[in-house]
């Protein structure tokens, strides 16, 4: 299936729907809390009645304090599931013409976690237009 479309910024409902959620792959018991509209972090369960409560949000259009407001909603995220934000997995979109790296404590914030998984990527490379596959 391959859906073309002009996007920037986050899918629409409709879309995840659609084009995401039919995909997500086999259900798992100890997924309690899985992708979702308005749902911005998972819920995992754990060995010994724990569970994990993981996130990924990208800050994007942020030109100053990204780093911090990285972190925080990240941080957020996880806390509103009732976990304690510990470690930070990052994804950072950098739009031009800046290209320029926004570190996580570049601001003067202290990280509250530990930087643990990163991933990044250019904005505008593909133009405008998107495929979703």
């Amino acid at each position: 299936m391959t859906l073309s479309c002009e996007l920037s910024g986050k899918l629409p409902p409709e879309m995840l729907k659609k084009c995401v959620f039919p995909f997500t792959g086999c259900p798992r018991e100890d997924l309690v809390v899985g992708p979702s509209v308005g749902e911005d972090a998972a819920v995992i369960r754990w060995p010994q009645g724990k569970y994990l409560v993981f996130t990924s949000d990208p800050i994007v259009g942020a030109s100053k304090g990204a780093g911090k407001l990285l972190v925080r909603v990240n941080a957020n995220d996880v806390a509103s599931k009732g976990g304690e934000p510990m470690f930070l997995g990052v994804t950072m979109i950098v739009p031009p013409p800046t290209g320029a790296f926004i570190g996580v404590g570049a601001d003067g914030g202290d990280p509250q976690g530990v930087l643990c998984h990163g991933h990044s990527g250019g904005w505008g490379s593909h133009g405008d237009k998107r495929s979703v596959r």
